[in-house]
């Protein structure tokens, strides 16, 4: 490792050093760090409240009991299908997605056609069964 030593240097680095500990250098550094403390302290909870605002429900956005959804989709509650479930709701509000528990299939890994890797095709915590080609 390679470091550059001389003796302007040194000077320069003694000159910053006993600056840095000057009493009056100190109060300025301090009066300073504690100001954007308190910016990032007020941007935080600016922040804090525009999200929890998103959160809120208000009577408006409660769904309407007579209304009936223009369609029903039941997915798997595993969290690959949950990015599905939040894409369909945004693009129509008037589709309901439902979570279902339960996983009815067969354990296999499939691989597509002219690819050499495939996917398990069950949820994580089940062991793979057979490779489907």
């Amino acid at each position: 490792m390679q470091c550059l030593d001389s003796a302007e240097l040194r000077k320069a680095w003694l000159v910053a050093r006993e600056g840095l500990s000057d009493t009056n250098v100190q109060t300025k550094i301090s009066a300073q760090l504690a100001k954007k403390l308190i910016l990032q302290e007020a941007f935080d909870c600016a922040t804090k409240r525009e999200l929890i605002s998103k959160f809120q429900i208000s009577d408006s956005n409660l769904p309407k009991e007579s209304v009936k959804p223009k369609a029903q989709a039941i997915f798997c509650i595993d969290v690959r299908s949950e990015v599905y479930r939040r894409n369909m709701e945004l693009v129509d509000p008037d589709i309901e997605t439902i979570g279902f528990a339960g996983f009815f299939a067969f354990p296999i890994n499939f691989i597509p056609i002219a690819h050499d890797k495939g996917e398990a095709q069950c949820p994580v915590l089940i062991k793979t069964g057979p490779t489907i080609l």
